[in-house]
């Protein structure tokens, strides 16, 4: 009897202490923390427009020596025209705009058209030339163009126009080059064909109104999540 009531009272002493210890993890931490963000949407700003430059014009000087200042095309309404042995060009930029993302131009044809190629043999030649921190000269002659920025139709051009700004820019910037295009009809062409032109007689002696040259470019562009590349 005695040696059992001993056990007994072993296991009592071993209930205590667990119990002792269990209590002690009841106690916990208390705290209290709060956390705020705001945010708006990112500016993008981009607006579908169409935009007139001034390639072509109603009336031309000549570039002859000796001969500056002397006008020797002209339209006879508000027409612009072009003619054997005119010239012309244009600079533009592209900087109006400069999203909060990055963002990807792309240059692409929207229907230009090239009748004094088509209907005839014009000597039509088209130029693209990024001039960025150049002074840009005042006459087509002055630019002093190369025959490696030389583009031989007028698709040839907008595709050099791609060349040029196509690509990933990044958030925040604008592409911010400054381009010239520049065009000539070359006076020492075809003269036979150059004059059937004027009188809108194509090569294949159709007639027709006067052949005509137009040039339209559309630039898309699009969010991109794409490394820039400009």
């Amino acid at each position: 009897m005695k040696k059992k009531m001993t056990v007994i009272c072993a296991l009592l002493a071993l209930v205590g202490i667990t119990s002792y210890s269990v209590s002690g993890t009841y106690a916990k931490y208390v705290a209290e923390a709060s956390y705020s963000d705001t945010a708006r949407v990112a500016k993008w700003g981009f607006k579908n427009k169409t935009i007139a430059i001034d390639l072509f014009a109603k009336s031309y000087t000549t570039t002859m020596s000796g001969q500056d200042n002397a006008t020797d095309v002209v339209s006879s309404n508000t027409d612009k025209v072009v003619a054997p042995g005119t010239s012309g060009f244009y600079i533009f930029k592209l900087d109006d705009n400069m999203p909060e993302t990055n963002y990807e131009l792309t240059v692409s044809d929207n229907s230009s058209v090239d009748e004094i190629t088509t209907k005839g043999n014009g000597q039509m030649k088209y130029y693209i030339r990024d001039i960025t921190g150049n002074t840009a000269a005042t006459t087509f002659e002055g630019f002093n163009f190369q025959d490696s920025e030389k583009c031989n139709s007028i698709a040839d051009l907008v595709a050099g126009i791609g060349t040029q700004l196509n690509g990933v820019y990044a958030a925040n910037t604008a592409p911010n080059h400054t381009y010239v295009i520049g065009w000539k009809w070359e006076f020492d062409g075809n003269d036979s064909e150059d004059t059937n032109l004027g009188n809108g007689i194509a090569t294949d002696g159709t007639e027709g109104p006067q052949a005509k040259v137009e040039l339209k470019v559309k630039i898309d562009v699009t969010q991109s999540e794409k490394k820039p590349t400009k």
